[in-house]
């Protein structure tokens, strides 16, 4: 079963730097297992694959002043995939 099977806006890459910050999850606190904190190109993150849509609203909500520097974990990501679905019902 793929990781997400609801529609909504890819996430864009974001700029981040090898830093602990940027390898955290703001909603979590967990590792967000990025790998372009680690250089590495951003097609080859877990984000980044086809059956993984990241809604731009999930963003959106995160605080101005961590937008584009930090990225979901792919549990978080999981889980408010979850609850839309729900809600959808």
């Amino acid at each position: 079963m793929p990781l997400m099977l609801i529609t909504g806006n890819p996430m864009k890459p974001v700029d981040v730097t090898p830093s602990a910050f940027a390898q955290t999850c703001p909603l979590c606190q967990g590792e967000n297992h990025c790998t372009m904190t680690t250089g590495q190109a951003p097609e080859t993150c877990w984000c980044h694959q086809p059956t993984v849509v990241i809604k731009a609203e999930w963003l959106e909500s995160l605080p101005d002043e961590i937008k584009g520097q930090v990225c979901l974990c792919q549990r978080c990501i999981y889980t408010l995939a979850k609850q839309a679905e729900n809600n959808a019902l």
